[in-house]
């Protein structure tokens, strides 16, 4: 579990970075969550694996694969995501 919270946190520093584009250009907060469960997610997840793609030989050692990790991560997102548009509205 440490593993794929490490990984997690990873992969979202950089889906932050892309999701708060839009509330830089002056869209909406509701712009920027859906951003952080749709193109942020995978945007996030090329760059990951374009500057940090050895370390999933890390994670394989692990028992953990790729798809299961990609996957993991965009549920995650994707529930976050829809839990906040349900309290901000």
């Amino acid at each position: 579990m440490f593993l794929f919270l490490k990984y997690y946190t990873d992969v979202n520093k950089f889906n932050l970075l892309v999701s708060s584009i839009p509330l830089l250009l002056n869209q909406s907060f509701a712009v920027s969550v859906l951003s952080f469960s749709s193109i942020g997610v995978a945007a996030s997840l090329i760059i990951y694996r374009y500057y940090y793609n050895i370390q999933y030989c890390f994670y394989a050692n692990a028992g953990l694969s790729k798809m299961k990790l990609m996957t993991r991560v965009a549920v995650i997102n994707i529930i976050l995501s829809t839990l906040i548009l349900l309290i901000i509205r």
